[in-house]
């Protein structure tokens, strides 16, 4: 694997499993957690996608 692919695999792992806590989050009523943690992992998600 070179190391882009490992960026990339990183970034959605990451951004993924941020989306999941934002999800979490909103469950339990954090709602400013929640907005700033869907935030990140959608950008963690877009510089993710973009790096292909």
């Amino acid at each position: 694997m070179d190391r882009g692919t490992l960026l990339t695999v990183g970034g959605l792992v990451v951004g993924f499993f941020l989306i999941g806590q934002a999800v979490r989050a909103v469950a339990d009523g954090q709602l400013v957690l929640a907005g700033l943690g869907a935030v990140i992992g959608i950008a963690v998600l877009l510089t993710a996608f973009r790096l292909d």
